[in-house]
This record gives C-alpha cells, sequence and structure tokens, in this order.
C-alpha cells in the first residue's frame, strides 16, 4: 500500500461524514388538561377538598364590587352557554360566608409519558395559562392572620398571594377594592423530564385569632386553565452515527502523512 491511497480513504470517509441527517422537531401534543374552562361538573378531570365549587359568571360573587366580590372579573358568557368558573373557600353567595378557616385545594394529575408515537422523549416544554382573581377580608393585616392563595405544579410554586392587602371589615360591596388578579397568567417551563405533575390551587384561609383582630375571610376564582405540552424527543441513532464518522474523518486527516497510523488502527500491516 502507498501514501497515495490515503487521500482516497480520507475523501470516503470525509463524504461519508457530510451525509445529511434530519433532527427530530419538537411534537406539540396539545392541551393536557381536562375541563379546563369548567363546562362540565368538576368531578370531571379535578380532585377537590375543603370548598369548592363551580359557579356562573353571573353568580353573585362575580358581580360584586368591593371586597364582596370579583368585580365581574369573569367575562359574560350567552344564555345557553354561560362562562363558569371554580371557586375556593366560599360556599355560596358573596365573599363572607363559610369557609372562613381551613383549606380548599382544586388540583388536577397529568402524565408526561417517556414514549409516544414519534419516538423517545428526552424532555418537555410546558406553557401554563389560566385566570385567576383573589378578594375578601383580612381584619388584621398580620402575617399571623393572613389567608394565602397559591399555584402550584409539583413541587414547582407558579404564584403565592397574600390577603394582606385587603380592606378590614366585613365584606361589602361599597368597601375598597384590593383584589389580586392573574389576568392571564402565562409562562413557559421547560426541560421537564417525563413523569406525573399536579396542577393545584389552593387556598389557605388562616383561623381567626386574637392576634389577627377578628375574621379574615377570601375567596378565589379559576378560569381558563390549560397546559399547552411539547415533546423534544431523544436525538435518532444516525445523528450519533453521523459524529462517529466525523471523528474517523478528523483521524483519517491526522493520519495523512502517517498512513501507518490509520491502517494500525484498522488492524491492517502497512508496506509503503
Amino acid at each position: 500500500m502507498t501514501k497515495q491511497l490515503t487521500p482516497l480513504l480520507l475523501a470516503g470517509l470525509m463524504a461519508a461524514a457530510v451525509v445529511p441527517t434530519a433532527s427530530a422537531a419538537p411534537i406539540n401534543l396539545g392541551n393536557v388538561i381536562v375541563n379546563g374552562g369548567f363546562g362540565n361538573a368538576l368531578t370531571n378531570g379535578w380532585t377537590t377538598t375543603g370548598v369548592v365549587n363551580r359557579r356562573a359568571e353571573t353568580d353573585t360573587i362575580n358581580i360584586s364590587g368591593g371586597n364582596a366580590g370579583f368585580n365581574g372579573f369573569f367575562p359574560n358568557g350567552t344564555t345557553t352557554n354561560p362562562n363558569e368558573f371554580a371557586v375556593l373557600g366560599d360556599a355560596s353567595g358573596l365573599i363572607g360566608g363559610n369557609s372562613d378557616s381551613g383549606i380548599s385545594t382544586l388540583s388536577q394529575t397529568f402524565t408526561l409519558s417517556s414514549t409516544i408515537a414519534q419516538g423517545t422523549v428526552e424532555s418537555y416544554d410546558l406553557r401554563i395559562r389560566f385566570r385567576t382573581v383573589f378578594d375578601g377580608r383580612d381584619e388584621g393585616d398580620t402575617p399571623a392572620g393572613e389567608d394565602i392563595f397559591l399555584a402550584t405544579l409539583s413541587a414547582l410554586q407558579l404564584f403565592s398571594q397574600s390577603s394582606t392587602i385587603f380592606p378590614n371589615g366585613t365584606p361589602a360591596v361599597a368597601s375598597a377594592n384590593n383584589q389580586l388578579e392573574n389576568d392571564t397568567f402565562n409562562a413557559l417551563f421547560t426541560g421537564l423530564l417525563p413523569g406525573t405533575y399536579t396542577l393545584t390551587f389552593s387556598l389557605n384561609e388562616s383561623a381567626s385569632t386574637a392576634t389577627d383582630g377578628g375574621v379574615t375571610n377570601t375567596a378565589a376564582g379559576v378560569d381558563g386553565v390549560s397546559v399547552n405540552a411539547t415533546a423534544n424527543l431523544v436525538p435518532e441513532p444516525s445523528t450519533l452515527a453521523l459524529v462517529g464518522a466525523a471523528l474517523i474523518a478528523v483521524l483519517a486527516f491526522g493520519a495523512y502523512r502517517q498512513p501507518e497510523l490509520l491502517l494500525n488502527i484498522m488492524g491492517l500491516r502497512y508496506c509503503g
């Protein structure tokens, strides 16, 4: 074998290294949340604890102002298709009824599979959207007696709101309007591993104590919940093969003036 054969081998290896390989595009799986608009009963897709119920946009708690309601936060639907939303921490009517203490939760669990029809999933990107409103009474305006409304995705906290900004006194339509709103919460979370996740809305109403100066009583509303999932696939084997071919090409280039090096690696004898 002569040195003239080495450039031919190099050319062949370089040609193999530049064979085009299509990388897998992210796969949009759409919304993984069921009944996020609450058009059906809460038992459809959701799990609840404490005091949680479903109401229409015409309900007293939505159309009432001040710290007695949500000040029309949830928009009007139609007579045949009203706009429903979920309420945490209030059984009926205006803010100020039962309950005034305890924890109420609204949650839904979903699974991000490690394999889909298009291949093996390396990670997921989640676009999370929802609308929330939080209002009521905080008599003491101190952390010892505050109510907390928050949303989480498993161990990840999405937001947390405190009732300490709310007016003192019994909830009333004519009172100050200091409600807290997410209109609309919209955030992208990337690189999540396949697995099971739970989206939870939680209202923690503190028990009345002498420290808070009276009764702290709040309610929270939730609507328009969606979690759009995009799957990022594991690189295809052909992509890894391309990297290997490129490595061999580099090795061959280094052996251009020393063909015996490449032949030794290939298990052949050099007779130049």
